[in-house]
This record gives C-alpha cells, structure tokens and sequence, in this order.
C-alpha cells in the first residue's frame, strides 16, 4: 500500500513540473493540507478496492463450493432413490391384484424388505438446497418408509393369506401395499425433479466428443 502511495506522489509531482515548472516553495504549505487529504482519500480508495475485491473473491470461493456440495447430493440422491423406486415398484406389483383362482400367500418379505438409504437422512439435513418441489415428496418417502417399518412391529407373522373370495386383503397388506405405492411414486418425482439440475450444472459430453476421447480421431480413409 505505501508503495502505491508514493507511486501516485511522484507522478503528481512529475505532472506538477511538466505543467507548471519548478515549485514555488513559498506557496508548497498552501497546498500540502490539500495534497495530503487527495492522498489519504486515494489510499482509502485503494484499501476499499482491496477490501471488496477480497469479499468478492470471498464469495465466489463460498458459491462454487456450495454449488459442487449441491451438485454431489443431488447425484447421490438421484441415484438412490431411482433405486428404491424400482424395489418398492417391484414389491407393490405383488400386491396390486386380487388373488382370482386361488387365496394368495403374501410373504413378509414381499411387505418388509425394503430399508432407508443413507442418502435419504443427509438429504432430510440439507433439505434448503432442494427445490421446493421436491420437499413434500422427499417426506413423503421418509413417512411412508417409517409407516413400514411401523407395519412391521405389529404383527410377526411369515406369511399372510389373502383369500380369494376376500373383497378387501389383510389390512397390514392393504397398508403396506399404499406405503410402498407412495415411496416409489414419490422417489420418482424427486429423482425427476433433480436430473435436469444435475444435467445443467454437470453437461453431459456430446456423444461425438465421447466417441472421439474413446478411439481416438477417424483415420481419413475410413471416413
């Protein structure tokens, strides 16, 4: 900083003597209060344009290191529960239709084994870096997961049998049956709701790139 201060005093000063010669001493001390004050107000300019730049630089640090944390969650996030869709997808379809020619045998396992991901306990804690709309269906997945776990402290049983000529089946598969429709609808609107952020802040490569990084340019004769 002081550097910069003389810097500026002596190409005041070179101006000074280019334009209006030698410096009459007698009049130096009616100038030197003014003189001083310009310098100070300039140092105070330059430490101002130190300080913001700093915050700024500050910033842009703390912006780009939020925006790589949100872009890591919402990845994993994604990835999970496009997983658990699919398995909670897959146990419902056994619970979507009546029994017709004989009673069904439901299984625990067809009800139960389905569990939390981790992912969904770090997204609960970072829930002000999802968009709005993905906030009621990410309750509703952790609601409905707990709902089965609930479920699965009422009764021990192995197997419950669902009776062909029952109009409704066994409640605990009635309820398990909407806990696991609501968990793969609800992951899938919040898998959907994030990808094309994921794809916006992390471009896929164009596919011609791709194929180029992969084998290599085209040779001319096989063009």
């Amino acid at each position: 900083m002081a550097s910069a201060v003389g810097i500026v005093l002596i190409l005041m000063i070179v101006t000074w003597l280019g334009l209006w010669g030698p410096v009459d001493l007698s009049h130096l001390k009616e100038w030197q209060t003014l003189t001083t004050g310009l310098l100070a107000l300039f140092a105070a300019g330059i430490a101002y344009l130190g300080a913001t730049a700093k915050v700024r630089h500050d910033r842009e640090v703390l912006a780009l290191e939020n925006s790589r944390r949100r872009l890591a969650l919402y990845l994993k996030i994604e990835m999970a529960f496009r997983a658990l869709a699919r398995k909670a997808h897959d146990m419902q379809s056994g619970l979507m239709f009546p029994p017709l020619d004989q009673d069904k045998i439901v299984d625990r396992s067809t009800l139960f084994a389905i569990e939390e991901p981790p992912e969904l306990e770090e997204a609960w804690t970072y829930l002000d870096l999802f968009p709005r709309e993905a906030l009621a269906e990410i309750r509703a997945v952790r609601s409905s997961l707990r709902d089965l776990v609930a479920l699965s402290e009422v009764s021990d049983q192995d197997q419950f049998r669902w009776g062909r000529y029952d109009k409704e089946p066994p409640w605990i598969v009635g309820d398990a049956n909407v806990a696991l429709h609501q968990i793969w609808q609800s992951a899938t609107l919040v898998a959907d709701a994030l990808a094309p952020l994921i794809k916006r802040m992390a471009p896929e490569m164009d596919q011609n790139e791709r194929l180029t990084r992969i084998y290599g340019e085209p040779n001319a004769d096989e063009i």
